[in-house]
């Protein structure tokens, strides 16, 4: 299930998002992330040479509402190139246009588990999803995901145009994160380095933002699963040698306790056979 979440997510994917705002004595009621990363530096980040897409996104977690029912999901605002950069497939209908995101669209992809909760046995396209009391048609439903191999439910969120999700849902003109799909997975710390610089001389502040390296994190998670077979391997090999250890004592016991009877046997004629 590790390896298989980190196949999932993929190698070559770098998320830039707001660092925390760093507490102050004189202003202490200031606190939580800071609000600098904007659309036009994700604008930025994909025309460098060494990324292949980026794709912006604002998220928070949602209490989403259809005629049957209603559940918390992440409603995530993003564009076009969400589902190539995050490697999500469509299981039914499609995508919301870019002409849908310049007009700021109400319209909403949905994920395979909450496709599930509000609309059990049916196909949801063209059918009206409430966020906030807004309502939203539905015009496609990925395919399950699973968890990924950070811990999120990938399955779990509403995807909406970007624009529809800065204007009229959350309403704020900043990103909580952009994530960028590297062309060459091999060029990883050079398309890093190649973010940070731009970042910093479009933000003027070096300590705004932060930069994961998902290549790193998932091959922590790769040693992880390593050490997982190593274990088990291990657990099976000494669960083979008590459990052959205990059958060769039972058969000696019951050998050792019938020596009398074949002795006797013997003694009075019995054949080996």
């Amino acid at each position: 299930e590790v390896v298989r979440s980190i196949e999932v997510l993929g190698t070559n994917l770098l998320v830039v998002r707001p660092s925390q705002v760093r507490k102050q004595v004189a202003r202490r009621e200031v606190r939580g992330f800071a609000t600098s990363l904007v659309p036009e530096d994700c604008e930025a980040i994909a025309e460098l040479a060494v990324v292949g897409e980026a794709a912006p996104a604002m998220s928070g977690g949602l209490r989403v509402r259809s005629d049957g029912g209603s559940m918390v999901a992440t409603v995530l605002g993003s564009t076009t190139s969400f589902p190539s950069v995050r490697r999500f497939r469509l299981r039914a209908g499609r995508f919301f246009h870019a002409d849908e995101d310049r007009a700021s669209r109400r319209v909403a992809v949905l994920g395979a588990r909450v496709a599930e909760t509000l609309y059990p046995g049916e196909v949801p396209t063209g059918r009206i999803l409430r966020i906030r009391g807004v309502p939203f048609e539905v015009v496609g439903v990925f395919e399950p995901k699973g968890v990924g191999a950070d811990g999120s439910d990938e399955d779990r969120q509403v995807v909406i145009p970007l624009r529809t999700a800065l204007r009229r849902v959350f309403n704020v003109t900043w990103l909580d994160s952009v994530f960028v799909s590297v062309r060459d997975p091999r060029a990883m710390r050079a398309a890093e380095s190649e973010i940070d610089a731009l970042l910093r001389e479009r933000h003027r502040r070096p300590d705004d933002f932060a930069i994961q390296d998902r290549a790193r994190f998932l091959s922590a998670r790769r040693e992880t699963a390593e050490f997982l077979k190593r274990l088990t391997t291990g657990l099976a090999a000494v669960a083979l040698l008590v459990g052959g250890t205990g059958i060769l004592g039972l058969m000696l016991l019951s050998v050792k306790e019938r020596t009398g009877e074949i002795g006797l046997r013997m003694a009075v004629g019995a054949t080996p056979r």
